[in-house]
């Protein structure tokens, strides 16, 4: 059964939570601050707030015109190629 539908933000902001397949994606502060990064990169001043947990990430985030999902696309390529590099996986 597929998942219903997101449903459009008049004001644009959304509460994003990001889990990982694995116990643990925030391994060390240093894999916080590369996320921090590329969120920062692709949101600018849209980046309302973040906070980490050891096995996922909540964020508050203003969209841009692409939409929420075209938004977070790119963040979370780059994030998962930084980490696959990182730790010399495959991400297959």
């Amino acid at each position: 059964m597929a998942r219903k539908a997101r449903e459009k933000s008049k004001s644009g902001k959304y509460i994003v939570m990001l889990r990982g397949i694995e116990d643990t994606i925030f391994k060390s502060k240093k894999t916080q601050e590369i996320f921090r990064e590329l969120i920062e990169k692709a949101f600018g001043k849209g980046m309302l707030g973040i906070r980490f947990f050891n096995d996922r990430v909540l964020m508050a985030l203003k969209e841009t015109k692409a939409g929420i999902g075209m938004d977070m696309k790119p963040v979370l390529i780059s994030f998962a190629r930084t980490l696959n590099r990182n730790s010399g996986e495959t991400g297959k």
